[in-house]
């Protein structure tokens, strides 16, 4: 077991081979799916010890699949295992791909520095103004500050969300669809 896992797996690999055990502990979260980039989720997550996290980036299109998924993600909040998730700006691994990506960041259920909220960053991609995230440093910024006191600050691209409201069937984790949410003027505005 390990205390930090990283990871950037092969995205869209769809043969695990023909004798995938359903009963792995691996898969505590629902079974594997061969259209899903969620396995190499549950597999960093049964590789933590207790007070690890885990960093795996995957497409960012995992954020809002359906069907299972969809089950995987409702099963990782149920259980309290997802800490934050940050989407990362396009284009970040060109020239080998143009495939918009996102970090999540894990831990053992129930380990997460909030059971009840999930911090959601959208790192947008472009120059750096007073509305940006000062390159990555502003996102660790952001995320240390959750760490250390389960909050988030003031930044306009980032906010907690309650896991009852990411619980939504129609709802998936892409923080730019919550941070527009948030920011948009009340019926009374």
């Amino acid at each position: 077991l390990a205390d930090v896992v990283v990871a950037t797996p092969p995205w869209g690999l769809r043969d695990f081979g023909p004798d995938v055990d359903v009963h792995d502990p691996r898969w505590a979260f629902g079974r594997p799916s061969p259209r899903s980039d969620g396995i190499w989720l549950q597999h960093t997550i049964a590789h933590l010890a207790d007070g690890g996290r885990a960093f795996v980036v995957t497409p960012r299109g995992e954020l809002d699949r359906s069907g299972p998924p969809h089950a995987l993600r409702q099963e990782l909040l149920r259980q309290g295992a997802i800490e934050a998730v940050i989407t990362l700006p396009a284009r970040l691994f060109s020239p080998y791909t143009a495939i918009e990506t996102a970090l999540w960041v894990l831990a053992r259920p129930g380990q997460t520095v909030d059971k009840d909220g999930v911090l959601l960053i959208d790192v947008p991609t472009g120059g750096e103004s007073e509305t940006s995230v000062d390159g990555f440093s502003g996102v660790l910024a952001e995320y240390e500050h959750w760490r250390t006191s389960a909050g988030a600050g003031d930044m306009p691209y980032s906010v907690v969300v309650p896991v009852r409201d990411l619980l939504d069937p129609n709802i998936g984790l892409d923080p730019a669809t919550r941070i527009r949410r948030r920011d948009a003027p009340s019926p009374e505005e």
